[in-house]
This record gives structure tokens, C-alpha cells and sequence, in this order.
């Protein structure tokens, strides 16, 4: 593996919102990774440690996917957390893919972005959350499931949480493979189907999806499933879509919910 390079290109001040990007050379993946970091509008101020939210983005989007939904400088401030968007390569599926060699997102993930946000950023390590929007979803139930020690939270909005459902669609066929294995991959990197995991760490999760998502039903399956398996599951349904409308009001929600998990 090559060496490792990153820049920042530092877009305000610290005293004026600072947001910077992050540009990651690595050969865990076939291209460069760009991070959108937001910092509260303290962060410059003391000598604080913060929390940190991982907001991942859904299929077809990049890192600045999420600030083109809500204001996420806002989300910031209001919650006093640290806010880091990856960009999840239009549809990557946030993992080490079973097809495409050179694709390493979870290592990418677990042994360089969340070490260099520690490095570089005030992080409080022991109130680290994640969460996302529809791939995003799966993203952040995939890496809780995968390191449930290093996060006190997850949440998903409009997840896709069964992968099986459409293996044909939003290219799922082109990281995960076709027919019988891809099929089998699919269904092992799965939500749904890691459930006994999430229950395990009898951590929090904070689930959402319209009542008009593609995705309902399968969430509703999946809450179930959760309660079966005595997880420690939140669900909220609420009217909308597979939509930025949707997200908007959903979004601020998973803030809120983490905001009452810190320390917990």
C-alpha cells in the first residue's frame, strides 16, 4: 500500500463556521476521497473535545450530498458536534467489495478517516455516532454492526436495509456480483440479516422512513426483527418519500437523539 496523503482545503476560518475538506490519496481506493468536515462555531474558542457525527450519503450522491439536503454548518452549531460527510464514490456501498478489488471503503473507513479526524480534530472518542440517508443507511448500520465498540450510537433515515430486495438496481450487482454469489454476498452484508450483531451491543439505534419510501416496508421488517431480537431500536415513521423534502425533517431527529445518548 502506497503511503498515505491528504490536504485541506480550508473553506472559513475557524472563526468564521469553519468547514474544511479533507482530499484522501490512498490505494484502498480507485480514486481520491474528498471528507467535508463542519465544526461548531466555538470549535476555535477553548480547548473543548467534541462529539462526532458520520453522515453518510446516499446512492449517486458525493460529500457535499448532505449539505445540499439541510444545512449541515447549522446541525453544527445547534448541536455543538463535529460533522465529517465522506464522499462514498456515487455508490460504493460503504465496504470492502467482494468483486472490485481495488474498492476498500470499511478499511478506508475504520484505519484512516477516523484516524485522521482524531489527529487532525477535537474529538471526543467516547461519543462517536454514525448515521446516513438510503445507502448512507445501510453505510452506518454496516460499520456499526462491523466496530459496535467504537461508536455510542447509529442511526439510519430511509436505509435500505435488505440488499436482496433489488440486487439489479443502484448498482448493486457491480459491487456485490450477479446471480447465486452476489445474491449470497448481498444478503451477508445485509442489515437485516446482521441483526444478531446489533443486538449484541445492546447500543442505541435510532431508525426512520417515510410512509410513502420504497424502503417502508422492508424498515418495518426490520424494526420487527429488531424487537425480536431484543436490539435496542428506535423507530419513527412520518409522511414523505424517498426525498430531500423527507430528509430535511428527518435528519435533525438522529442529532437530537444522539445529543441525549452523550455519556449514555
Amino acid at each position: 500500500m502506497r503511503n498515505l496523503l491528504f490536504s485541506f482545503a480550508f473553506l472559513f476560518s475557524f472563526c468564521l463556521n469553519a468547514q474544511q475538506q479533507l482530499v484522501f490519496t490512498t490505494s484502498l481506493l480507485p480514486v481520491n476521497d474528498t471528507v467535508h468536515v463542519f465544526t461548531p462555531k466555538d470549535y476555535g474558542q477553548g480547548e473543548k473535545y467534541y462529539p462526532v457525527v458520520f453522515l453518510l450519503h446516499g446512492y449517486s450522491g458525493d460529500y457535499s450530498s448532505w449539505n445540499k439536503v439541510t444545512d449541515v454548518q447549522a446541525l453544527a452549531d445547534e448541536f455543538e458536534m463535529i460533522v465529517v460527510c465522506p464522499d462514498g464514490l456515487f455508490s460504493c456501498w460503504y465496504v470492502n467489495s467482494p468483486v472490485i478489488k481495488e474498492l476498500k471503503f470499511k478499511t478506508f473507513f475504520f484505519s484512516i478517516l477516523i484516524k485522521a479526524i482524531n489527529e487532525q480534530y477535537r474529538m471526543d472518542r467516547s461519543n462517536i455516532f454514525i448515521t446516513g440517508l438510503s445507502m448512507g443507511g445501510h453505510g452506518a448500520l454496516y460499520f456499526f454492526s462491523e466496530r459496535p465498540g467504537l461508536f455510542r450510537a447509529a442511526g439510519s433515515t430511509s436505509g435500505m436495509v435488505d440488499l436482496t430486495e433489488k440486487p439489479d438496481e443502484f448498482d448493486l450487482d457491480k459491487i456485490f456480483g450477479r446471480g447465486a454469489t452476489g445474491l449470497e454476498n448481498l444478503s451477508k452484508y445485509s442489515a437485516i440479516t446482521n441483526i444478531d450483531k446489533l443486538a449484541g451491543s445492546k447500543k442505541p439505534l435510532f431508525v426512520d422512513c417515510g410512509s410513502s419510501d420504497m424502503f417502508y416496508l422492508q424498515t418495518l421488517r426490520f424494526y420487527a426483527e429488531c424487537k425480536k431480537k431484543k436490539a435496542k431500536i428506535n423507530l419513527k415513521i412520518m409522511a414523505g418519500g424517498h426525498s430531500r423534502d423527507y430528509w430535511k425533517k428527518s435528519i435533525p431527529l438522529h442529532f437530537g437523539f444522539f445529543r441525549e445518548k452523550l455519556n449514555n
